[in-house]
């Protein structure tokens, strides 16, 4: 037996991303970061979307320190960004 003891898998909830960390985004928002590896992968229990708790808490560390893996820009952001590419380029 070790001494140590082990930690406990705590899980988070989609619901309770915002109220317990302050994470402010939507779930396909979410959805879209895992896609980019830019958030923690979820896993499901009874059919509802889960995160263990220490890599959540780990992605906010790694956030805050400016570890490059902050999230990708918004939705609307990206299409703006895409169609002054397309302009552009038709203005060749």
């Amino acid at each position: 037996m070790s001494s140590g003891a082990e930690p406990k898998l705590r899980l988070v909830y989609f619901e309770h991303l915002e109220s317990r960390f302050g994470i402010q985004a939507s779930e396909m928002t979410i959805h879209r970061w895992m896609k980019l590896k830019k958030f923690p992968q979820n896993i499901l229990i009874g059919g509802r979307k889960a995160w263990y708790e220490h890599e959540i808490l780990e992605w906010l560390a790694n956030l805050s320190r400016g570890k490059g893996i902050e999230p990708p820009p918004s939705r609307a952001k990206a299409k703006a960004r895409d169609n002054h590419r397309a302009n552009k380029a038709g203005a060749r």
